[in-house]
Parts: C-alpha cells; structure tokens; sequence
C-alpha cells in the first residue's frame, strides 16, 4: 500500500516525520545523502580534522538500518571510505568496523580498489554509552584498528549522543536529538532538517524512505 493512499495513513505518516530527528536513520541519510559540504561537517566534528574533502557520500543498507556510504580523500591525495550507522545502544556485543566492508575489501584483494588507504565505521549511540570515553569531551568512544587489505587499516569509533555540551561535538550531538530545526545549532544541518519537514518534495523523499525501512523491517 502507498503510504500517502488515505488521509489516515497520511496524517499518521506526517506526525511520525514531525517527530524524527537526525539520530534516526531516514532523516540522518536524507540530509547527509547526495551533500557532501553537510557530510564534510560531521567529518569535521567526529574526527576533529578540518583536511577531509567528500567526494561522494551515498545511502546503503546494513540489514533494516539505513547509513551513510562516504568516499572522503584528505590533503594528502589519500582516499578513504567511511560509513556513518546509528546504534541503539553501546551495550550491545561489540560490533567490528570490518562488518560494514567486507564486500569492499574482497574488492580490493581482487586489485581493483587499491587506492583506498583506510576504513572508518562510525556508530552515533543513542543510549546506554558506558566504556570510558577517550575523548577529553566524553564524546567519542573506543576506537581501534583492524588491519585491512593492502596494509590500510579499519577504524570502528563510537560516538555517545547522550553527552551534549558546548563542544563543536557535543553541539552537533544537541542537533541530532532536535526534532525542531529552529532550535538546532548548525544551521547548514536545520536547512536540511526544515526541508525534508516542511517542503512538499522533502516530505515526499522521506515517506519513500520511511517506506523502503518497512520493507526491510518486514523481510
């Protein structure tokens, strides 16, 4: 059934995107998707270096959770792929940054993807974050290293979206909670949020991705 066939099922479908937040998925990948200036910022503020460019940012699929595909290259000429997920909570078994590149790095052994010189998986907790941060802000959680395929190495960080404080990083932690755009501090992130919400367009590429979620959630 299309989600916008009644009335019912429309107003339900438009509370429910008045509630999200750019911590949930579809919105997450909607406003990063296709914009690498916005994606460009959240790289900044997680990995606190300004030198990452984004070439390419892109949806994929990880089961039913929807994340973020980035290709970023650095001021160095290297390239490296990282891939943004929401978690719901730290307390789960550890995940390996090496489960969101395994079909890349059998790419790579085939030596057609060498140019790649690391892999970052990012995970955005939602809740129950309890390891001790490494960062000074409380923020940013358990990173490692995996060796990958031509001596790059895969990093797995863990981002804590419940510690929100005056930080570049705590602030963008603030706006991934924030349901109104108008209270968000990065206003590059509220435009985004504003038109996916608001614009009749936006609205629509979001019930198309709420409804791509149900389908996989029902498989």
């Amino acid at each position: 059934m299309d989600i916008t066939e009644t009335s019912i099922v429309h107003n339900d479908i438009l509370q429910q995107i008045e509630h999200l937040r750019l911590m949930d998925d579809v919105l997450m990948v909607k406003c990063f998707e296709d914009n690498p200036k916005c994606a460009e910022l959240l790289l900044q503020l997680i990995f606190k270096k300004s030198g990452f460019r984004v070439d390419r940012v892109k949806a994929m699929w990880y089961g039913s959770s929807a994340g973020l595909d980035i290709l970023a290259t650095n001021n160095g000429g290297w390239s490296y792929k990282i891939r943004v997920f929401r978690d719901d909570t730290a307390d789960r078994k550890r995940k390996k940054g090496t489960e969101l590149f395994q079909s890349d790095f059998s790419t790579a052994q085939t030596g057609i993807d060498q140019n790649i010189a690391g892999y970052y998986a990012v995970y955005i907790i939602e809740h129950g974050a309890v390891r001790k941060p490494i960062d000074r802000g409380g923020i940013l959680l358990d990173g490692w290293n995996e060796h990958g395929p031509w001596g790059g190495g895969t990093s797995a960080f863990y981002v804590n979206c419940d510690r929100k404080n005056r930080s570049p990083l705590g602030q963008l932690m603030y706006d991934f909670s924030c349901t109104d755009p108008s209270y968000m501090n990065y206003p590059q992130l509220a435009d985004r949020v504003r038109y996916f919400k608001e614009n009749r367009q936006g609205v629509r590429e979001i019930c198309e991705m709420l409804e791509q979620k149900r389908q996989r959630t029902q498989n």
